[in-house]
């Protein structure tokens, strides 16, 4: 979907990474379970402490259930599988800045765009302008379709700069960190997108991969090099891509390429 036609909502403001509070939240759902009975849980068992019960309620409506349950709740699911394997931090951390980018295109789009255009142009720190400039270009092309207050702004811009720090793409300083995706978050990615129906062309061209900076190429040819693990066979021929499938669920994925 072109970028321009994507409509920015400020979910943010409600959320940033909430990455203690997600892991908390992914072993404590169970498929099927609503936004009022997570709450219910969240708030009996104190799982979430240092919230209060609105904050609660905030963090599971507008953050856990549109970034990982919403549209297919498999994504906790596989997510808590994904737990019980001991997989380093930084998979873990990159896909969900993955789940946060597709449910917040807002971050996406400016990690995609600004964050990269930093770094090609040779500069080590984002500016605690960046953000507001694009939001700004966002209102003016027509991505958020009814002006933001100022305020509303501004604190949309400090969140994703809190959100950015949270997934490790920069210090608290707001200076760029080395920032590379894992084998395994590739992995893990191109069989997701083959089981949500995603040709094997499609996975190739998938929003996702710029959020680590990937282009065509260098998606294939990470492909290239994973397939010699054996979980899956890559046929490359020309502008004619072939997989071979070596799973036929997702867990299954997932319980082969962690060992």
């Amino acid at each position: 979907m072109d970028s321009l036609t994507v409509k920015y909502n400020s979910d943010l403001l409600k959320s940033t990474g909430l990455i203690q509070e997600t892991i908390v939240l992914i072993e404590t759902y169970e498929p099927g379970m609503s936004v009022d009975e997570l709450y219910s849980i969240a708030v009996e068992s104190n799982i979430l402490s240092k919230a209060s019960n609105s904050r609660i309620k905030d963090i599971i409506k507008h953050a856990f259930y549109r970034r990982y349950v919403i549209g297919n709740e498999k994504i906790a699911e596989n997510l808590k599988f994904l737990r019980t394997k001991f997989i380093g931090n930084d998979t873990f951390l990159q896909l969900l800045l993955v789940y946060t980018c597709r449910a917040n295109t807002i971050l996406g789009d400016f990690i995609k765009t600004v964050y990269y255009d930093v770094i090609n142009k040779g500069y080590q720190v984002i500016d605690t302008t960046d953000p507001q400039k694009f939001i700004s270009e966002a209102v003016k092309d027509g991505r958020i379709e009814k002006p933001w207050a100022d305020s509303t702004k501004k604190k949309v811009s400090e969140h994703i700069i809190a959100t950015l720090i949270d997934f490790k793409l920069i210090d608290k300083v707001k200076k760029i960190l080395p920032f590379h995706i894992t084998d395994l978050t590739v992995n893990y990615l191109i069989h997701e997108l083959h089981f949500k129906g995603y040709s094997d062309d499609q996975i190739v061209y998938a929003n996702d991969w710029p959020l680590f900076g990937l282009h065509k190429e260098d998606v294939l040819n990470t492909m290239e090099r994973l397939s010699f693990q054996g979980h899956f066979i890559y046929q490359h021929s020309g502008e004619l891509l072939k997989i071979a499938w070596k799973y036929k669920t997702m867990k299954e994925s997932i319980d082969g390429i962690t060992r």
